[in-house]
């Protein structure tokens, strides 16, 4: 026969629903804080790229040292694939 809980056993199992209640707030929080990541970048794609002006200036230096800037490339045919 099962005997009725004692006020050890109802204060045993109060933390565990307190945990509960944390980690289902919790995972809602970081649903929600996914979702509104989607939501900013989808938005942000609607948008397309820019329609007029130039890209900005930028330096790049790559693995074998040398340094390229965007501007020292004007004009020149870029092959793409």
């Amino acid at each position: 026969m099962s005997q009725p809980a004692t006020n050890e056993q109802e204060e045993q199992s109060s933390p565990t629903a307190g945990r509960k209640k944390i980690g289902v707030v919790i995972a809602f929080a970081v649903i929600l804080a996914l979702l509104g990541l989607l939501a900013w970048g989808l938005r942000k794609v609607q948008a397309g790229p820019r329609e007029s002006g130039m890209a900005p200036d930028f330096t790049i230096t790559g693995f074998d040292g040398r340094t390229v800037t965007l501007s020292t490339g004007l004009h020149k045919f870029v092959p793409k694939n």
